[in-house]
């Protein structure tokens, strides 16, 4: 393959960046090859959109003080002032957070929390103990990672083995204070179950994924208080695809001098194969698919 090719390809991969999915710009021509090394178990580039709205000072406004309540209830001229807003809030200042998968999002969220100096419970049967203490959490059972925090990510990605994970009666289990972040695949969860607790105010919730994308006009979802949608967008950033397509062409570019990638997450045998996550996609009018 000459250089004039994968320069070829360099232009198109960094132009398709801010429009495209990963697994589109890993099908670009000389990428193709690549894809096919991946179906014969060597090496697959795995492009990580990293979603930046589920930490910090945002994460601490919206699922623990509740701005967008706050502000429909501003535009309808229902609002509440002061401690008499605040009735519902709370700080994540120290306190216990669950996290239900620590791969690759939970370990990026991770940082972003830490100022909060919160109790991180972790459940993932993937880690070992002392890797779960190593990232400043403390190794815990699903039913204490639900029993226990203010808060929950569930962030596992869908395998064969967790599918419908969450069912109700763990769902039930899950404190009446509490807020549940699904920010992985809606898989996980038992979604009607879900959408049923938090109506019936058992806890607060919020979304990234559904079960079926997009989400019908007249999904029951819409109408549930308590419960923050979110069209799927976590990672669907125009600069984290753009930076996607930088990952994908340095590794590539490597990979053409018959050495090991190095941006991208390599495919593990034992591991991909389990992996039922539907991808993610973009569905505006108009957008390329």
């Amino acid at each position: 393959m000459t250089n004039a090719r994968f320069a070829f390809t360099r232009r198109h991969v960094l132009a398709l960046g801010a429009s495209a999915s990963a697994s589109a710009m890993l099908t670009w021509p000389a990428a193709a090859q690549i894809r096919l090394d991946v179906t014969q178990g060597n090496v697959q580039p795995v492009p990580i959109a990293i979603p930046d709205f589920v930490g910090g000072t945002p994460g601490d406004t919206e699922v623990a003080r509740g701005i967008t309540q706050g502000d429909r209830l501003m535009r309808e001229g229902r609002e509440q002032y002061g401690l008499a807003g605040n009735r519902d809030a709370f700080s994540l200042r120290e306190s216990t957070i669950g996290f239900i998968g620590c791969g690759n999002l939970g370990r990026a969220l991770i940082p972003l929390l830490m100022p909060f100096r919160p109790r991180l419970l972790i459940h993932d049967p993937w880690l070992p103990d002392n890797l779960v203490r190593e990232l400043g959490g403390e190794p815990a059972s699903l039913e204490t990672v639900l029993r226990e925090p203010r808060v929950i990510f569930a962030l596992a990605g869908v395998t064969e083995e967790n599918r419908g994970l969450l069912d109700r009666a763990r769902l039930e289990t899950v404190r009446r204070d509490a807020v549940f972040l699904l920010l992985s695949r809606a898989g996980l969860a038992d979604f009607d179950a879900l959408v049923d607790l938090v109506a019936a105010g058992r806890f607060r919730a919020a979304t990234d994924v559904f079960p079926i994308e997009p989400l019908a006009a007249d999904d029951r979802v819409r109408r549930v208080e308590g419960f923050i949608l979110s069209a799927h967008r976590a990672g669907g950033l125009p600069s984290a695809l753009a930076a996607i397509g930088e990952m994908v062409v340095d590794d590539l570019a490597l990979i053409l001098r018959g050495l090991p990638p190095q941006r991208l997450q390599a495919a593990r045998p034992e591991t991909v194969a389990r992996w039922r996550n539907p991808p993610g996609r973009s569905y505006a009018p108009g957008t390329r698919l």
